[in-house]
């Protein structure tokens, strides 16, 4: 595997272009106008003046950013919730209670979840846990130090554009 940053996986190297299409479109006119050379064909008889007075005078109707925004109201009317039989550990409550540890709920997580997948087909989710720090210098970390410290997994969303490469072992494991 190539250690050089700007390499990028087969994945996100066959989904690029549509991402990019993709992110102008949700960005809105002035961002298609000014990458107009990729997507406003120029007519064969058609001066460079004339070509660009069409491109500023060209109106972009904003469906995609009102299809996603407006698909995404109503599975999130209401909040998400975990069934109330559910047995949750504290851990897990408290990545419920606040999935990103930036103050959002779960339903505000979920439906950027949401939007960021039907805008861009694909999203990620990460989930990571904290540095805990030992209270002793004897042991490692203890289950009590990760209480003490409020240490939860946490998520963080990462957009299709965002992830440009990943790898794992034999195993599967990052």
């Amino acid at each position: 595997m190539a250690k050089d940053p700007d390499w990028t996986s087969k994945a996100y190297d066959a989904h690029a272009s549509d991402l990019k299409l993709v992110g102008d479109l949700w960005s809105g006119v002035e961002t298609m106008q000014a990458n107009a050379a990729s997507y406003v064909q120029r007519h064969e008889k058609e001066s460079i003046p004339d070509w660009s007075r069409r491109v500023k005078l060209a109106r972009l109707y904003p469906g995609l950013s009102r299809a996603v925004r407006g698909s995404s109201d109503k599975p999130f009317e209401k909040n998400v919730a975990v069934s109330e039989d559910a047995t949750l550990g504290a851990q897990v409550q408290a990545l419920l209670a606040d999935p990103c540890r930036d103050g959002r709920t779960l339903t505000a997580f979920t439906k950027e979840i949401y939007q960021l997948a039907a805008r861009d087909g694909v999203v990620h989710v990460f989930v990571d846990y904290p540095r805990v720090a030992a209270a002793s210098s004897e042991t490692g970390p203890t289950l009590a130090d990760a209480v003490a410290q409020r240490a939860h997994p946490y998520c963080s969303i990462v957009a299709a554009r965002d992830l440009l490469r990943w790898s794992t072992d034999d195993a599967g494991r990052p």
